[in-house]
């Protein structure tokens, strides 16, 4: 009898295993070493008082050491600023999971891998990235995308992979599918910034005659997210492609500034458009893009503009090596809507080129509509006043003066989020974050340098 008790006991246990879902899997705690943290072939440390992420592997491996380096940074983005923020602009969470859904569809295959890694790891859903990596495009437009109704009729087409793990908001609710730390988990530091025009800032470029030493360099500031963190630098060597280095927030796949081996640099800053649609890629996954497949400007010009975008931005491409064409080294500027785009390019006589939030080409300028709000001027005198300062220094412009101007002009906005100088030639960037409403001196620039790697095969066609 306690023999018959003893099976049908251990039948039970078994069923119930049986019935139980498995726990999920996760990664081991990162090794911990002074100043480091490591998952896989991913570290996050500290150089020259900069966080700097590094990843390397294929797109999902990526993502997965990202995600179990920055968790609880992801985590605390989503729900005190990501979420916050979006539903202050009227886009409540049924809409939201809408859009993300539809907006996922668009992703490359690689960028969607990457970015289930970071969510299997952080902690989060699918979704949650793809929200987040969309976030400054929908601050820009605002409750104004719930009048696009061109996505509403496409965004029957659910993607099933999200429609399954959906983990977005409940109407009115800050809610994922897991609790929130009620502060930013340290050593992290917010910017303390209100951010009213995220992404938004300055770029300029300079070559030949204007710079010093002939050779390319851009330099710029871009604005401040709301309580968002400062800038990460994350340096990537994929299996298949170019290695890079940018400034992103923890879990963006994409980059909103960065360079690659091949002397390849690609800054952007977001532009507010009302043509814009949600079955397109964000920007900075463009940026990422180009600079994983491109080894000279031409190739990244192409990639940025043959694929369907999210919204508008103003973008500057520079390379610092000969590339495929006699002249090649230098840079060209791009203005982008979702649908629409218009190259820029200098006057016969400048080797220097700037872009601000604010189009230039009749077409986009009438796309952005009146410009009456108080960010406006202030890129308008932003534009005047650097256009002076480029003719002035032409033949004498280098890192020292660059890094000067940039120190000068971020105090002036009070609300910059990054600092930055390339130098595509070297392989280097110059960047400062914010020391209370200055870049430099107080918060000091760092130089990071990304060399190449020639033991992996090339990007990919």
């Amino acid at each position: 009898m306690i023999g018959d008790l003893l099976k049908r006991l251990l039948a039970i246990v078994a069923l119930a295993l049986l019935l139980v879902p498995p726990l999920p899997l996760r990664a081991p705690l990162p090794a911990q070493a002074p100043g480091e943290l490591r998952a896989g072939r991913g570290s996050l440390r500290a150089e020259g008082g900069r966080i700097v992420l590094h990843l390397a592997g294929t797109p999902y491996e990526m993502g997965y050491q990202q995600g179990a380096l920055l968790g609880p940074q992801i985590r605390w983005l989503l729900g005190h600023a990501v979420y916050p923020s979006l539903l202050e602009k009227g886009l409540d969470g049924p809409w939201l999971i809408q859009a993300t859904r539809l907006a996922a569809e668009q992703w490359p295959a690689p960028l969607w891998e990457e970015a289930r890694g970071i969510a299997d790891s952080a902690g989060v859903a699918p979704a949650d990235i793809v929200l987040l990596n969309l976030w400054p495009d929908l601050l820009l437009g605002g409750a104004g995308w719930k009048q696009l109704d061109d996505n509403w009729r496409r965004s029957r087409r659910v993607n099933r992979t999200l429609a399954d793990r959906p983990g977005l908001l409940v109407p009115a609710e800050v809610r994922l599918q897991r609790g929130l730390p009620a502060l930013a988990p340290g050593p992290w530091p917010t910017s303390g910034q209100a951010g009213r025009r995220p992404g938004s800032g300055f770029w300029l470029a300079a070559w030949n005659d204007a710079t010093a030493d002939r050779r390319p360099l851009l330099a710029g500031l871009l604005e401040a997210y709301p309580a968002g963190p400062h800038p990460l630098l994350v340096e990537r060597r994929p299996e298949r492609g170019l290695a890079s280095l940018g400034v992103a927030l923890p879990g963006w796949v994409g980059l909103m500034a960065g360079l690659n081996e091949a002397q390849v640099a690609v800054l952007a800053t977001m532009a507010p458009t009302r043509d814009r649609q949600l079955a397109g890629v964000p920007v900075p996954l463009l940026v990422r893009v180009a600079l994983e497949r491109s080894r000279e400007s031409e190739q990244a010009l192409r990639r940025l503009v043959r694929s369907p975008r999210v919204g508008g931005a103003q973008v500057l491409i520079a390379s610092g090596a000969g590339g495929e064409r006699e002249g090649a080294e230098g840079a060209v500027g791009v203005e982008l809507s979702a649908r629409l785009f218009r190259v820029l390019e200098p006057e016969p006589t400048e080797t220097w080129l700037m872009t601000t939030p604010l189009p230039l080409s009749p077409e986009l300028a009438e796309l952005a509509g009146p410009r009456t709000a108080p960010w406006q001027e202030a890129q308008r005198v932003a534009l005047d006043r650097v256009a002076a300062w480029l003719r002035l220094n032409r033949g004498f412009i280098d890192q020292e003066k660059s890094l000067a101007l940039l120190t000068e002009m971020g105090g002036v906005s009070g609300e910059t989020w990054v600092a930055l100088v390339a130098q595509p030639s070297e392989g280097r960037l110059w960047i400062a974050q914010p020391a209370g409403t200055m870049p430099a001196p107080a918060a000091g620039f760092t130089s990071l340098e990304l060399t190449a790697d020639t033991s992996k095969p090339g990007p990919p066609d």
